[in-house]
């Protein structure tokens, strides 16, 4: 893998990197990157930042020392993140939004926090924190995160997850790749292949007929022509497709079609949701074949195709899924021609650079070995007779806590111990997909609706199949028909002790309600990491909580104390 940052040619520095989208029909770029240091860091700042695009849209945008848009991180297990985040939305623009139901008061309409999306590093203060951090505006909040050393090598992703305008600053553009280096290393199926970042992304639409516009690396396929991108490849060679579905409310279920014979293109799956598939008992590598794949909203895929012949060309397609209710708005659509020229630009080759010795244990190994130290059941539904958040999501039918929206700072729904799993049966009551998302750990799928599921890949994000037996006000009307996921949640990791989120990754759907906070508890204190501490006096506490209150401004060049 390199291990140097590729940045774009700096031809206009005076321009805002925020406000340059690439143009409509253009080729799809390689993301800018940052690398770490000498002494294993990344360090970068980045401002948050608010605009008006060229179809009257409010966007958002991660700016990175004014020249490079939302980065590609990437890291290597055992490396740190050191990142300061500036809000300045306020500074870059007036326009203001009014929070969705289910907020609290909590926040303005200029907060944001950023979530690391997939990594299995502590829900703690200045990591991976979303339930308790505010960043408000010309706030300065330091991220000090270590990558732990059996962290899965695999494409991850960060984005804004401030609760209730988390759907407004996702599909607005406040999204980025995040890469954990080291894939080379746990499969042999990309030697010699060539690396591609391919970012997926929906985008606010001036239009009452469609829903969203959608971009691949910020080449924007705007409706109602859809003029796709283009991805130009050398001829007849291996690429490594590393996909992120950063949209904040559409399914990509992506495939490539030869456009000569408007025959699908077959693809191989290395990983699913940054964790490269093994086989269960031996823990060897295994790869799926497939011609298409329906990605629920923010999941990630990496997959091995092979570049076409020059001259001819595929194309890669966002085609149908039926999500359970008409979504007319939301066509299919070509996503990028994808031609072979001798002169493409090159891609960075992957390689094996670096002893392999962190690679050697292998986190979530055997959790389908597990006894689980408690069932649970949760529901997915949706109240169309409430006023404060119609999308709800509650926990252990047929005893069910009351069922509220989710609020920022809210006390736990579910509270678990460190060192044990739990298999979750989650159940879908409402007429269309969700896509079950939960913070800090994967899971495995155990059986769908009844049907065992054979052994197969560890994921963070996975469709919940919809009811189909009538409903009232988004009621259903048996509920003992409603479908239902069986999961295996992992949390022997006792560094991952504290707050954490489960919710539908539809963020619509997240922001008007649907997410519960788990809190899992170390009792056993073998976490590195200490969540629970007397809060000192000046840190703001809600009093039924054990946590401060995360706030910005709180630490100051982190980074040094633990710089060699």
């Amino acid at each position: 893998m390199r291990h140097h940052a590729k940045k774009k040619k700096d031809d206009c520095p005076h321009i805002n990197p925020c406000t340059s989208d690439e143009k409509i029909g253009s080729i799809v770029q390689v993301p800018s990157e940052l690398t770490s240091d000498e002494y294993g860091i990344v360090h970068a700042t980045f401002t948050f930042e608010m605009f008006i695009d060229d179809i009257g849209q409010t966007r958002y945008c991660y700016n990175y020392e004014n020249k490079y848009r939302a980065p590609t991180i990437r890291l290597w297990p055992g490396e740190t993140l050191h990142l300061i985040f500036i809000n300045n939305i306020n500074t870059t623009t007036k326009a203001k939004f009014r929070l969705k139901p289910g907020c609290t008061g909590n926040g303005t309409s200029t907060s944001t926090n950023v979530h690391f999306h997939g990594l299995n590093i502590p829900p703690t203060c200045h990591e991976d924190n979303v339930v308790h951090t505010e960043i408000d505006d010309n706030d300065k909040f330091e991220f000090y995160m270590k990558i732990p050393f059996n962290e899965p090598s695999g494409n991850y992703w960060y984005h804004a997850h401030f609760h209730g305008l988390a759907d407004a600053q996702v599909s607005g553009g406040a999204t980025g790749a995040l890469i954990i280096e080291g894939i080379e290393y746990e499969t042999k199926v990309i030697d010699g292949c060539y690396e591609r970042i391919i970012v997926l992304r929906d985008e606010p639409v001036n239009s009452k007929t469609f829903t969203s516009d959608i971009s691949i690396n910020w080449v924007p396929i705007r409706v109602p022509n859809f003029e796709p991108a283009v991805i130009l490849s050398k001829p007849n060679r291996c690429e490594f497709w590393r996909i992120t579905n950063a949209a904040a409310d559409l399914f990509f279920n992506v495939s490539i079609i030869n456009n000569q014979t408007n025959k699908a293109y077959p693809f191989e799956i290395i990983a699913i949701d940054s964790i490269v598939i093994r086989n269960e008992y031996t823990g060897r590598p295994e790869t799926i074949i497939a011609h298409h794949y329906a990605m629920p909203v923010a999941s990630r895929i990496e997959i091995k195709v092979q570049t076409p012949p020059k001259g001819e060309e595929l194309i890669f397609m966002k085609n149908f899924l039926d999500r359970g209710v008409s979504f007319p708005n939301d066509p299919v659509r070509p996503i990028a021609r994808w031609q072979s020229k001798y002169d493409a630009p090159e891609l960075p080759k992957i390689m094996k650079y670096k002893d392999n010795s962190r690679h050697k244990i292998e986190r979530f190994r055997k959790v389908h070995d597990e006894v689980p130290a408690v069932n649970r059941t949760i529901r997915f539904f949706v109240d169309f007779t409430r006023k404060d958040g119609a999308f709800l999501v509650v926990v252990d039918f047929p005893n069910p806590e009351p069922a509220e929206p989710f609020k920022m700072n809210q006390a736990p729904n579910i509270i678990a111990d460190t060192g044990t799993v739990e298999d979750w049966r989650i159940e879908n009551c409402s007429p269309e997909l969700h896509s079950f998302h939960i913070h800090q750990i994967h899971f495995k799928v155990l059986e769908i609706s009844g049907v065992p599921q054979p052994p197969g890949p560890l994921y963070d994000t996975f469709i919940l199949p919809y009811y189909v037996n009538g409903t009232t006000n988004g009621t259903p009307v048996d509920t003992t028909k409603c479908p239902y996921v069986k999961v295996r949640m992992d949390f022997r990791d006792p560094d991952i002790a504290g707050d954490f989120v489960y919710h539908c990754h539809i963020l619509g759907h997240e922001d008007a309600g649907m997410m519960g906070v788990i809190r899992l508890v170390d009792n056993n204190r073998k976490s590195k990491h200490q969540p629970y501490y007397e809060p000192k006096e000046d840190d703001a506490v809600d009093e039924k909580l054990l946590y401060p209150i995360c706030q910005p401004n709180k630490i100051i060049s982190m980074y040094k104390r633990y710089k060699p």
